[in-house]
């Protein structure tokens, strides 16, 4: 059988678009999705959750779209949500370009824990712009250990020192040569 016999025709894929619709699509993502949640829950023991925004360029006047500073350029800002070690993603949000980089992350997570099954194992990782006291608390009260990269930890070390000596926080550094990557057991202590 050749590659070619495999592929449709390019009227077939025009009559498939035609057809597509924006319930069609809603109908492949919980698909795709729950085809991931199933496989995570089966084959990965303690699941990592990537969360982080990205962008997609938009060309003219297209609705929604905004300048996004961080890339410099005019565009969607989507929200998605990789478990780690499979790669598969378990979330995508389409968002305005004017959305913050973490806006929307506490009610997609609501809709992953729904799905995954949460034995205290599941641990989430995002950048600086995923710093928020309602996701910690969030993610606390769902048992889920938490990594958040710190803006300019360098400059607020001491601070960040003298609060968990003095509240007695637990903390673990994966690197001490990386701090970025040290843990806070409760946030809660902190406040």
């Amino acid at each position: 059988m050749s590659l070619k016999s495999l592929i449709c025709s390019q009227a077939t894929v025009s009559r498939f678009y035609d057809r597509v619709s924006l319930n069609t699509t809603n109908e492949f993502k919980k698909i795709i999705t729950q085809l991931a949640y199933d496989f995570v829950n089966t084959n990965i023991d303690d699941p990592i959750l990537d969360a982080d925004s990205t962008m997609v360029t938009t060309c003219g006047n297209q609705e929604a779209s905004a300048y996004i500073h961080h890339y410099q350029k005019n565009g969607y800002h989507p929200l998605v949500i990789n478990e780690y070690h499979s790669k598969l993603l378990l979330s995508s949000l389409l968002r305005t370009g004017s959305a913050y980089s973490s806006n929307g992350i506490i009610e997609e997570l609501e809709q992953i824990f729904t799905q995954l099954n949460n034995t205290g194992n599941i641990r989430f990782r995002g950048d600086s712009a995923f710093y928020r006291r309602d996701l910690f608390k969030y993610l606390e009260n769902n048992q889920v250990t938490y990594y958040i990269r710190v803006k300019n930890f360098k400059k607020n070390i001491r601070e960040s020192v003298m609060d968990i000596v003095i509240n007695q926080v637990d903390w673990l550094c994966k690197d001490s040569h990386n701090p970025v990557l040290c843990k806070v057991k409760s946030y809660e202590k902190l406040i």
